[in-house]
């Protein structure tokens, strides 16, 4: 049977953070950049990481019942990442980063890495992510490791310095299906969900939601689908409230 238990969202607070990035920091620079992306307040903006295998699948009709339901004004960016043409992030890339860090970048590398830079921007006016993906290998599709490799960039949504006021506790709701469980403590774990909890906490996405739906080889899809609109439905509450609580 599957277990219809709401689940609760989890939280890193802002201090603790703070502690794992200065504890884990990869780089000793960080990007300089002056621009600054307006947004209204008081209109809730979505960037919406499509990695289902389509419309009809569990994890992406959650996440249309999550969207569907949501009581407060929002617009939404969709990235699919299966179709659409995003950042062809190469081993280039990577030498004109680190060199760019290092305070030896010229102007060709400048130019060259801009586009990850814009695209990281982004990020900073998102008020929530929402992510439908199924596991693939204990863990996310590649499709979404490679945007996720080009969107985490320090000093443009992520540093080792205390992040600024209001930036810390935006949400990130997660959608994803496994075909087998996932028992704490069990032999065999769930990357997906630790590791996207870790990743996003990092540009301030610290309340972590998941609607993680599990057994979906032996549980009857009509079944796992009526579970996972429930909690699509909850989680909307919940975040339409803690948003227009917020905003007024």
């Amino acid at each position: 049977m599957l277990k219809c238990i709401i689940q609760k969202s989890q939280f890193i607070s802002p201090s603790t953070q703070l502690l794992i990035t200065r504890q884990n920091s990869m780089f000793r620079g960080s990007f300089d950049r002056d621009s600054v992306i307006s947004k209204d307040a008081a209109v809730m903006n979505i960037l919406y990481l499509n990695a289902s295998h389509g419309p009809e699948s569990l994890v992406g009709c959650g996440a249309r019942t999550f969207l569907d339901n949501l009581k407060t004004e929002h617009k939404i960016r969709e990235v699919n990442l299966w179709k659409d043409s995003l950042v062809s992030y190469r081993l280039e890339h990577a030498i004109s980063k680190m060199k760019i860090l290092n305070k030896k970048g010229t102007e060709e590398d400048k130019k060259l890495f801009d586009p990850v830079l814009r695209e990281a921007e982004l990020i900073n006016c998102v008020d929530l992510v929402l992510i439908s993906t199924p596991m693939w290998n204990y863990s996310i599709p590649y499709t979404l490791k490679q945007y996720i490799d080009v969107i985490v960039q320090p000093g443009i949504n992520f540093s080792d310095e205390p992040a600024p006021a209001g930036a810390a506790g935006k949400p990130v709701l997660v959608i994803s299906s496994a075909g087998g469980t996932y028992p704490r403590g069990g032999p065999i774990q769930d990357f997906l969900n630790p590791y996207l909890q870790q990743i996003f906490a990092l540009m301030g996405f610290t309340q972590f939601r998941n609607i993680f739906i599990q057994n979906t080889m032996k549980v009857s899809k009509q079944e796992s689908l009526k579970w996972t609109n429930d909690q699509a439905i909850y989680h909307a509450n919940e975040i339409s409230n803690n948003f227009n609580t917020k905003t007024r």
